[in-house]
């Protein structure tokens, strides 16, 4: 009996030594933190490690201060044995994984406002590693990388997003912007459809698949796209480039309807009665001819090149009178001497 409670008693102070040993080092790596020395925490944890290898919870806190240090592949990889020897810690690791992730994404959005993207880039990147799952951050570290110029990587990233999570419509729209300023028109045809799936009266995503048609010489798509983006855009831009289009395949009344309504919803006058000018050159018009040169003298009365043009309808038109007139005139306003 006596030699009973000896060995229950020697087996009690064993386990109470242990426990003191155990919450002695807690302590130490508590008091790493709270002082910010995060490396001593981690030496301390490390070293508990080799001689406890299955214990779940010294992984835990080895995943805290991992993250603490931005290290985030090797916190992701002490959470993962963590949760491999005490699933219990799921809940809890996940938890955590939200926290850092949520903010990487703030952090890396506050330093793209102040447009230090690079550094944005950074905290994005770390979210991906966070939770790869997330589209988010793909979507974000496209961004930040299409602001330092790196299209390509910026363009898998935004890909990369988009199958995880196909209803980004930001990340497709800057997917779209990308394809079709690298030139690769069909596919941001295909961006452009699907977003129009999604938003029938999207003027960006209609845009771009006139754009695209234009550029890939569809005449036929292109008219319908442009049509169609006209019904939902009161852009002057958007009618110029319409106007260029129908311009090229000979549909000159076209363009020059379509450039009349650019002037008056605040383009560029001058550079579209010059435009309009040239339509009607084309047609051979020379009393819409008169009338535009005249209207650009109006704005500029040393335009040689207008002054040139109305000559040319005068004289077209059997005006040869009038033709002499604006010559004498252009001459008195050049040498007023």
């Amino acid at each position: 009996m006596n030699l009973l409670r000896l060995c229950i008693g020697i087996v009690l102070v064993s386990a109470a030594l242990l426990a003191g040993c155990t919450n002695s080092i807690w302590h130490k790596v508590d008091l790493a933190r709270r002082q910010g020395d995060l490396l001593s925490a981690k030496t301390v944890i490390t070293k508990h490690l080799q001689d406890h290898p299955q214990d779940a919870e010294a992984y835990f806190l080895l995943g805290q201060v991992q993250a603490g240090l931005q290290e985030w592949q090797p916190m992701i990889e002490a959470f993962a044995t963590c949760e491999q020897l005490d699933p219990a810690w799921n809940n809890d690791i996940d938890a955590e994984k939200n926290k850092y992730w949520t903010q990487s994404i703030n952090a890396g959005m506050a330093l793209m406002r102040q447009q230090h993207y690079a550094h944005a880039l950074e905290n994005f990147t770390a979210a991906t590693t966070i939770l790869p799952q997330r589209g988010a951050g793909f979507r974000m570290s496209g961004e930040a990388l299409l602001a330092i110029g790196d299209t390509s990587r910026a363009l898998r990233e935004l890909e990369q997003g988009l199958t995880l999570n196909v209803s980004d419509e930001r990340a497709r729209t800057v997917a779209m912007r990308i394809l079709f300023g690298k030139g690769n028109y069909e596919r941001a045809i295909e961006m452009a459809n699907l977003l129009i799936q999604t938003d029938a009266k999207n003027p960006e995503a209609w845009r771009i698949k006139a754009c695209s048609y234009d550029a890939l010489d569809d005449y036929p798509a292109a008219e319908n796209a442009y049509t169609r983006l006209l019904e939902l855009s009161n852009r002057h831009a958007d009618l110029e480039t319409f106007a260029a289009l129908q311009y090229r395949y000979g549909r000159y009344e076209n363009s020059a309807v379509l450039l009349r309504r650019a002037i008056d919803l605040g383009g560029d006058r001058k550079a579209n009665l010059q435009a309009i000018a040239q339509v009607r050159l084309m047609q051979k018009n020379y009393q819409e001819i008169a009338r535009t040169a005249s209207e650009l003298l109006s704005l500029d009365p040393h335009n040689a090149k207008a002054r040139q043009l109305l000559k040319l309808a005068y004289v077209a038109m059997g005006q040869e009178n009038l033709a002499a007139e604006m010559e004498q005139r252009f001459q008195e306003l050049t040498n007023p001497n």
